[in-house]
């Protein structure tokens, strides 16, 4: 870890814009973006002007107690004291603080003592409770730095734990933690009897789509350049014992961190369901609305299966297929705990994280520390995912420069299909979703389109969910009229779990690589895609990399071969600006749709015209 920068500041609104400015000059200095910049600055000014407001309180009341001790030591004092020192007052050329110390006794002089300590008793830590001094909880301490390649800036306060942002506009810690995990929030710790606030600092990259369009153009040279420049047997060794090895180590990388991914993040949701018991009704209403449309969406997607020269199989009879769906079913459960993990199935991990979450929900505060436990390893894991994510160019130059050397090049070729199908699905899916919301509003269309358009727009742009969270949370509450305390939790949860978009892709994707591999598609086939697209959909959380480790649960389960994951990897950016715009576009309407279904929603604001 290298610090560049640490100060500390008395706790005052002057130096909490000294602080304010310090941290946008960092982060001016990273060529950050402007929006996040403004979101940094204003999410800091808002937890030091909640630790100064703490700070005035605690204030007000130590002087209360500073004044009650000072009148009990002051009653201890001999009756004579205060007549003494008035008849002080009209002696002439003495001075008065002279004729006190000669006229006062040494037990009146130990009284007034008592008077004078009575501050510094208050303001001092007392060791055996444990309190901390004044001075302590009146200081902030500002560091700015960098650790592992990612720069950060953090608020430290001495004081009792205070952990921020969980208030009435918030539904608890699940929401809090997606926050976190898209660094649109501080992440929040305890350690050394000390408040930290630490801050990402995500500097302004690259458009992705340019990076991989760059490294796609790249591998092809270098790729047809070894083809034509190396001698057949050359060319046939750096293919078996450089890239070929390369790629299976990418291949197993990912599918040894998906199973503690799927693990950790259906565990924490479950766990995290109880924090809708603040809402009541309607936040288990929109915990089984949000799953019901995301598995009703992939049902639907399934008609697409045709479209990609598809064939349902013959070999099984129709009661041999029920029974092996029957079967598929009941080997959800697994015979130990450990088995799931040494053979890759994602559904009987899944049914083990939703066992031990349904667990820790019923204890409730029982298990509040292994609850902590689960969370911060699911941070070392998507940590590990980020750190993945950014080898993702590297991967796929490799992945390229070896389909160009070993032939199978050719099956980029046949994405337009791919490509069509599903722009078609989405398409038809959000004018489904406008076309409801409109006739049940009786709205125009063209009001909807016009107010939901500043988050499609940056949605499309830059295919961040976390990017567009700051619009869609004005579009719900200004121009939808969504009340804030359900849209600052339906937001973050359907984030996670209402990725409409994203399930189709994962289902038009597994009927297109079940035509190119021959991969043999049933009925009971195409209900696993169904489950398995579904759930990935709901656990795989929205942050860089999860998408790749989606894909390698996805293939393992349906069947089909490791060598899809190549193609996936190469045109996944290029979707992923779509599906992030269209699951940015479909939730709020949705939203709309269930929070005025329980009296959350104003309808006049709805219609109002977008000035």
């Amino acid at each position: 870890m290298s610090i560049k920068f640490k100060k500390t500041y008395k706790l005052s609104n002057e130096n909490i814009d000294i602080i304010s400015e310090k941290i946008q000059d960092f982060c001016l200095s990273l060529g950050m973006d402007k929006r996040d910049i403004a979101r940094n600055r204003l999410s800091a000014e808002e937890y030091l002007l909640d630790w100064l407001e703490d700070y005035n309180l605690l204030r007000g009341s130590m002087s209360d107690g500073l004044e009650e001790s000072s009148l009990e030591a002051m009653s201890d004092l001999p009756s004579g004291t205060f007549d003494i020192a008035a008849e002080n007052d009209t002696a002439s050329g003495v001075d008065r603080e002279q004729d006190e110390a000669y006229f006062i006794s040494n037990e009146d002089e130990l009284a007034r003592s008592e008077i004078r300590s009575a501050a510094d008793e208050l303001n001092s830590v007392s060791k055996e409770k444990g309190k901390f001094s004044l001075d302590e909880l009146s200081k902030v301490t500002l560091v700015m730095g960098k650790s592992l390649e990612r720069y950060f800036f953090r608020l430290e306060r001495r004081g009792e734990s205070q952990k921020p942002g969980i208030d009435s506009r918030n539904a608890g810690t699940f929401s809090e933690s997606v926050l976190v995990g898209l660094d649109l929030k501080p992440q929040y710790t305890y350690k050394n009897r000390t408040n930290i606030l630490t801050f990402k600092v995500v500097k302004k990259k690259k458009n992705p789509l340019v990076v991989i369009a760059e490294v796609i153009v790249a591998a092809i040279i270098v790729g047809l350049l070894l083809n034509t420049l190396l001698p057949a047997d050359v060319a046939q060794v750096l293919l078996d014992s450089v890239l070929t090895p390369i790629y299976k180590m990418l291949f197993r990388l990912l599918s040894c961190i998906s199973g503690p991914l799927v693990l950790l993040s259906v565990m924490w949701g479950v766990y995290g369901i109880g924090d809708t018991t603040m809402l009541g009704k309607i936040g288990k209403r929109l915990v089984f609305t949000y799953l019901g449309i995301v598995f009703s969406v992939a049902a639907v997607a399934s008609v697409t299966f045709p479209l990609f020269g598809n064939k349902l199989s013959s070999a099984q009879t129709q009661g041999s297929q029920v029974g092996t769906l029957f079967e598929m079913i009941l080997d959800i459960v697994p015979s130990n705990i450990i088995e799931p993990f040494l053979n890759g199935n994602t559904l009987q991990i899944i049914f083990v994280a939703f066992v031990v979450g349904i667990a820790m929900l019923f204890l409730g505060k029982k298990v509040t520390v292994v609850a902590e436990v689960i969370e911060q390893i699911n941070y070392i894991v998507q940590f590990l995912l980020d750190l993945i994510s950014r080898l993702i160019p590297f991967f796929i130059f490799v992945i390229v420069v070896r389909m160009i050397m070993s032939g199978t090049f050719s099956v980029l070729s046949t994405l337009w299909k791919l490509v069509i199908i599903f722009l078609c699905a989405v398409i038809i899916l959000s004018a489904t979703v406008t076309t409801v919301t409109c006739t049940r509003f009786k709205v125009d269309p063209r009001i909807i389109l016009r107010k939901s358009l500043p988050t499609f727009l940056i949605s499309i742009t830059t295919a961040s969910s976390a990017a567009a969270f700051g619009s869609n949370m004005e579009t719900c509450e200004r121009r939808f009229g969504i009340e804030p305390s359900i849209a600052s939790f339906g937001i973050p949860l359907g984030m996670v779990m209402c990725k409409t978009a994203t399930v189709i892709y994962y289902m038009t994707m597994s009927f297109f690589f079940c035509k190119i591999y021959g991969v043999e598609g049933s009925i009971s086939w195409i209900i696993m895609a169904i489950i398995v697209s579904g759930l990935l959909a709901v656990a795989t959380p929205p942050i860089p990399g999860g998408g790749v480790v989606a894909y390698t649960v996805l293939f393992s389960q349906l069947g089909i071969p490791e060598e899809a994951l190549a193609v996936a990897l190469s045109i996944d950016i290029i979707f992923d600006f779509v599906r992030t715009a269209v699951n940015m576009y479909n939730l709020p309407l949705i939203l709309l749709n269930i929070s005025s279904r329980v009296g959350m929603q104003d309808t006049a604001i709805l219609r109002k015209e977008k000035k």
